[in-house]
């Protein structure tokens, strides 16, 4: 295990009582104690200080071990240049101790400890904080109690989880050491797949679980940062009321709001289809088309797998709307704003297609929106 400490260069003439689980600790400086208590040896810690603060641990009362002032880093009056170094100090099984930092150290050792902290493996983060506010140490002795700052990390980690996760379906690989959480996050990652997968369905039915995982924590400490996930878990999970076509339209729809536009016209493209479907059932409107190739009419009721049915129904569309054109769904607009999405849908699955990356593809996307709406949502 490594310690690394900041100090700054405030004299003290007595020892100070730190403690830690229950155990006393009395030492001049809070390193001193955190590393006795987690049995840390000289050659694993490293100070980093201003010239002052090593003029002090050099003073013969302090009867500093020379392997620490061998470690001793001055700081750069940098504050950028201070947060690298303290970001490549940090190592895997490492401890931050924060108590007697000097201006803007503690701060800096701290954001550098939060950000490797999502590669490396960071112990912990202690603070000794004073039993008695209006205790001088400089003067007298003083007792502190180390705090750990560690679960502070795991909020950071927890909240970036939750962000990404609503921002674009994505949910990191983030240490989360909250036992309430765990299985939240597991989940997530499970849910992440099913959604960029355009598994819906599946996404439907796993969001449901979430949701009652999510219950119980909607009035502990973490109701503000489950808040945002709350209301995107609610969005998929309503879903499971509606039929298979509003499914897809309102996935396609989230997934248009988080600028994934590949899987929007994916889904918009078999939610308008999935309607189809059930629009003729429920209507029993028959149509057909004439397949050349076996040059046989092809009745699209006849076809009792929903891909065959629906691919039917998309060929069948065009001739149906040329002899019902002002049919009020199934007519000349239906089927060209169909072909639209259609032709939009496959270029995107094609790695050489520039039109999905055109500013006009979210724009088509965002009209097929406004068009389909008055449609499918009726």
């Amino acid at each position: 295990m490594k310690l690394i400490a900041v100090l700054g260069a405030t004299p003290l003439m007595e020892k100070q009582c730190y403690s830690l689980d229950g155990f006393i600790f009395e030492e001049y400086f809070a390193f001193l104690a955190m590393a006795n208590a987690l049995h840390i040896p000289h050659e694993n810690i490293t100070i980093i200080g201003t010239q002052q603060t090593k003029n002090l641990l050099l003073e013969p009362q302090y009867k500093i071990p020379f392997a620490i002032i061998e470690n001793f880093i001055l700081s750069s009056d940098s504050v950028d240049e201070l947060f690298e170094m303290c970001l490549s100090l940090i190592d895997d099984d490492t401890v931050l101790e924060l108590t007697q930092g000097f201006r803007h150290l503690p701060m800096t050792l701290l954001l550098s400890g939060i950000a490797a902290s999502n590669e490396k493996r960071l112990s912990n983060i202690y603070y000794a904080k004073t039993t008695n506010p209006s205790c001088n140490p400089s003067k007298e002795v003083c007792t502190f109690e180390f705090i750990s700052l560690a679960s502070y990390l795991d909020r950071a980690n927890l909240n970036a989880i939750i962000d990404s996760f609503c921002t674009s379906y994505v949910v990191p690989k983030l240490k989360i050491s909250f036992k309430e959480f765990i299985p939240i996050e597991i989940k997530l990652h499970e849910l992440s797949r099913h959604l960029l997968g355009n598994n819906i369905d599946q996404a439907i039915k796993l969001a449901l679980k979430i949701k009652t995982l999510l219950a119980p924590l909607e009035h502990s400490r973490f109701a503000n940062s489950i808040k945002e996930l709350h209301g995107e878990i609610e969005k998929l999970a309503i879903l499971s009321r509606s039929p298979e076509s509003l499914q897809l339209y309102h996935g396609a729809k989230c997934f248009f709001e988080k600028n994934l536009l590949l899987h929007a016209v994916t889904n918009l493209f078999e939610a308008v289809l999935a309607f189809l479907d059930e629009y003729t059932q429920n209507e029993k409107i028959a149509l057909s088309y004439q397949d050349y190739k076996s040059h046989r009419t092809i009745n699209c009721n006849n076809e009792k797998k929903p891909y065959n049915r629906r691919n039917c129904l998309k060929k069948a569309l065009k001739l149906f709307s040329e002899k019902n054109p002002a049919h009020p769904v199934l007519g000349i607009p239906m089927q060209k704003k169909l072909e639209i999405i259609d032709r939009l849908r496959n270029h995107s699955a094609h790695a050489h297609a520039t039109e999905k990356s055109n500013e006009s593809y979210r724009q088509h996307l965002a009209e097929a929106f406004v068009f389909f709406d008055k449609i499918v949502q009726k």
